[in-house]
């Protein structure tokens, strides 16, 4: 067990694991960003297009 401890120090897991739930996270978030955003300003522009001015 502890030969599998200092084989995972070595390799960084700690720090790989930790880069790519920071990686994860911004993917997310530019992902329902980029919906929200989108879908937002259609529902907006569609709403307005139906009232007249």
């Amino acid at each position: 067990m502890a030969l599998v401890g200092l084989g995972v120090a070595s390799f960084g897991l700690i720090g790989l694991i930790a880069k790519g739930y920071g990686t994860i996270s911004w993917g997310f978030f530019l992902l329902h960003g980029v919906a929200l955003f989108t879908l937002g300003l259609y529902k907006i522009s569609k709403k307005n297009a139906k009232t007249p001015a």
